[in-house]
């Protein structure tokens, strides 16, 4: 799928290694999905990818792309997926090795991804980060903490909440 562009790197290093670039986008294979980004989030961990601080396990592969964190609409499904389909609505998390959400469309496992529910929720403000109970939230956002995500399925919890003015999503965890 060609014509897209993304935030990448071609060596590790400080900020004006990246550089907004065309790739093309890989169609998803079995049990992956390729997704329209629509928003995106900045944590500590791409800057820590960019500058090399993770090289052994990520490698020397370039061009590397960067972004972990967004949400966006499902453009197409690899064979093996079966709880999304073209036009849903998700939040997700890049591979580790690839990342991607800052760009125009990304392809990751179907297990990264959360179906968008209900519609209540916004698809600028996601809720809780799937997998390890991170809470992922835009700064300035305010949010209704009334749905988590466990396991890529969403389940009711407390309603709680909060007006995050910014941090990162540990420093979220805390508000």
């Amino acid at each position: 799928m060609p014509g897209f562009q993304r935030i990448q790197y071609n060596n590790y290093g400080c900020p004006e290694v990246m550089r907004v670039e065309d790739f093309e986008l890989p169609a998803p294979d079995n049990g992956e999905v390729a997704v329209g980004v629509r928003f995106a989030a900045i944590n500590p961990i791409d800057w820590k990818l960019r500058d090399g601080q993770m090289e052994i396990v990520t490698g020397r592969a370039f061009p590397r792309a960067m972004g972990m964190d967004f949400s966006g609409i499902v453009t197409a499904v690899g064979s093996g997926v079966t709880r999304l389909k073209v036009g849903d609505a998700v939040f997700g998390l890049a591979r580790f090795k690839d990342s991607g959400a800052f760009g125009q469309a990304l392809v990751t496992k179907e297990a990264f991804l959360a179906k968008k529910k209900p519609d209540s929720v916004s698809l600028l403000c996601p809720r809780p980060r799937m997998g390890a109970g991170n809470i992922h939230r835009r700064a300035g956002c305010y949010i209704d903490c009334s749905t988590a995500v466990d396991n890529g399925k969403w389940s009711r919890k407390k309603s709680i909440k909060r007006w995050v003015l910014a941090g990162s999503r540990r420093v979220s965890v805390m508000a």
